[in-house]
C-alpha cells in the first residue's frame, strides 16, 4: 500500500444485464476526469474482472460518479474521498 486513494465501483444492474455490462462510469475528481466501460472481455480467451478502478493519487476532495446504464438511464453519486469500494444499482 503506498497511500494513494482508490475507488473500485462494482455495478449491479436489472435483470437479464446484472452484471451491467456496457455501462459507462465517468468520475470527476475536480477538474479530471476519468472513465470506464464495464466489459468483460478483452481479447480472444481472456477476460477481465467486472468492477472498476480509478486511481486517485493523493487526491483528497469530493468525487462525482455519473453511471450511464445500458438502456439509457444515468445515475449520479456524490463519494467522498479515500480508498474504498462502492457498490451501485441501477435506478
Amino acid at each position: 500500500d503506498l497511500g494513494h486513494n482508490w475507488l473500485r465501483v462494482t455495478l449491479r444492474g436489472k435483470p437479464p444485464n446484472t452484471s451491467a455490462i456496457g455501462a459507462r462510469v465517468e468520475l470527476q475528481a475536480a477538474e479530471s476526469r476519468q472513465l470506464r466501460v464495464v466489459n468483460p472481455s478483452r481479447s480472444y480467451l481472456s477476460q477481465v474482472e467486472l468492477p472498476v478502478t480509478f486511481g486517485l493519487g493523493d487526491y483528497q476532495g469530493p468525487l462525482l460518479i455519473t453511471v450511464s446504464w445500458p438502456g439509457g438511464e444515468q445515475s449520479r453519486h456524490e463519494v467522498p474521498p479515500g480508498q474504498q469500494r462502492l457498490a451501485i444499482s441501477q435506478p
